[in-house]
C-alpha cells in the first residue's frame, strides 16, 4: 500500500538498486537500451533478468526508454552504474530536440522525428531500430543516430543503414538477444551478415541530407530565413509543415513535381515510413529550408496551401505561423446548398405544416439566397 492507501497497480515503482560489480562506459552515442543490454551480457546475465534483478518492478522494457525515461529511472541507473544522472540522461532521445532535457511538453512534439519501434509488451512489431552491421559487430552497441527518421547512412562505413534481420526479416529487438545484441532474436543469425547494402538507394545524397538535419540537433538556436529559432520550435513546425507536405503530394503530383510512387504508395506516418520515403521528403523540406521563405510560398501556391489547410495541424510555432498568415483564408467558399439539399429542405417544412410553417420555409429561403449570391 503507498501513501495514498491505494494497492496493487498503484503502488509507487520499487526502483531501489544494488551497484553493478561490473561498471562499463558508455560508447560515444549510445543508446540508453543499449547500455543496459551490454551491461546485461558483461555481467552473463539475460537483459531481462538483469533489468528484473536490479530494477524491480520498474518498467524498462515494455516501454520506449530511449524516448522517454523518467528522472526516477535516469537516478537508479546512474546511482547502479556509478554514472552522473546527466550522463545517463544524455544517452535518451529527448536531448537532441529540446535544449532542456526534462522538459516533456517541448519532447511531445518532437516525436514525427524518431523512428517507431512499435511497443507491444516485450516485443516490438515495428522496424524502427536501425543498424550499422559493421559497426554493431565492431562494439555491439546501438547509437542514438539511428533511431532517427532522418537517419539513412552510416557515414564511417559509407553504407545504408538495415532495419531488420536479413535471414528472417524480423525487427531488431536485443533486449531478447540470447547471446549477443549483434545477433537476431528470432532466429539467431548474425544482424546484417547476408545484404551488403541497399544499392538503390543513394548513400551520398543521403549521407547529405542526414548531415544537414543532425547539424540542427547540434545547436540550441538555428537561423531560418534570417529568423533566430529555438532548436525545439524549429523541429515542431518542421513536422506540421512536413505533415501538410506529405498531404499535399497525392494531390498535386505534377505541380510538385513528385513522381516516386515509392513515396506516393505509402500514407504512413514519418516515423513508419521506409528508409526510401523518409529520404524524398526529409530532402524536399531542405529545399524549402535552404531558400526559406520564397520556395514556401511557391510551394503554397503550386499545391492550394491555405491558413485553412494548417488549421488541423494544432499550435504552430511563431516562424512558421508568420510566413502562414501571409496565406489566403480558403481559396473556396464554405459549403453551401445545393438546389436538391434546398428542395429537400423545403419539402420537410412543408410535410410537417403547423402555424411557423411559411415562415420557416421564407428563412431557409432568404439564407439559401444569401450564400448564393
Amino acid at each position: 500500500m503507498d501513501t495514498s492507501g491505494r494497492v496493487g497497480g498503484h503502488c509507487q515503482t520499487c526502483l531501489k538498486t544494488r551497484s553493478w560489480s561490473i561498471r562499463l562506459e558508455p560508447l560515444p552515442d549510445e543508446l540508453l537500451s543499449s547500455y543496459l543490454v551490454r551491461s546485461a551480457h558483461a555481467h552473463g546475465m539475460h537483459p531481462m533478468h538483469f533489468v528484473s534483478l536490479h530494477f524491480p518492478r520498474a518498467q524498462i522494457w515494455t516501454r520506449d526508454i530511449d524516448a522517454r525515461a523518467h528522472t526516477q529511472l535516469v537516478d537508479a541507473i546512474a546511482q547502479a552504474s556509478n554514472l552522473s544522472a546527466d550522463l545517463v540522461r544524455s544517452m535518451t532521445l529527448s536531448p537532441l530536440f529540446s535544449s532542456n532535457a526534462n522538459d516533456a511538453d517541448a519532447f511531445k512534439g518532437q516525436s514525427s522525428w524518431l523512428t517507431s519501434i512499435g511497443m507491444h509488451g516485450r516485443f516490438r512489431s515495428r522496424h524502427g531500430l536501425q543498424f550499422c552491421p559493421q559497426c554493431l559487430q565492431a562494439n555491439g552497441a546501438f547509437l542514438r543516430t539511428w533511431r532517427l527518421s532522418f537517419a539513412f547512412a552510416c557515414s564511417v562505413h559509407h553504407r545504408m543503414l538495415e532495419n531488420q534481420c536479413s535471414a528472417c526479416s524480423a525487427p531488431v529487438v536485443p533486449h531478447r538477444a540470447r547471446f549477443s545484441p549483434s545477433t537476431c532474436h528470432r532466429c539467431g543469425s548474425v544482424l546484417g551478415n547476408v545484404h551488403p547494402h541497399d544499392a538503390d538507394l543513394p548513400v551520398d545524397e543521403a549521407l547529405q541530407v542526414q548531415e544537414k538535419f543532425l547539424s540542427f540537433c547540434r545547436h540550441d538556436f538555428i537561423d531560418v530565413g534570417g529568423t533566430i529559432v529555438e532548436r525545439a520550435d524549429f523541429f515542431s513546425g518542421l513536422a506540421i509543415l512536413l505533415k501538410l507536405l506529405r498531404e499535399k503530394m497525392h494531390w498535386h503530383q505534377v505541380n510538385l513535381d513528385v513522381h516516386d510512387h515509392v513515396v506516393l504508395d505509402n500514407h504512413e506516418a514519418l516515423r513508419f515510413s521506409v528508409t526510401a520515403v523518409r529520404l524524398r521528403l526529409c530532402a524536399s523540406i531542405l529545399e524549402i529550408l535552404n531558400r526559406w521563405p520564397d520556395e514556401f510560398f511557391r510551394v503554397a501556391m503550386t499545391s492550394n496551401m491555405t491558413r485553412a489547410s494548417f488549421a488541423h495541424c494544432g499550435k504552430t510555432p511563431t516562424w512558421l505561423g508568420e510566413q502562414i498568415d501571409w496565406l489566403p483564408q480558403r481559396l473556396r467558399r464554405q459549403y453551401s446548398y445545393r438546389a436538391s439539399t434546398l428542395l429537400k429542405r423545403v419539402r420537410e417544412i412543408e410535410a410537417d405544416g403547423g402555424a411557423h410553417c411559411r415562415e420557416q420555409r421564407a428563412r431557409e429561403l432568404m439564407a439559401a439566397a444569401r450564400k448564393w449570391s
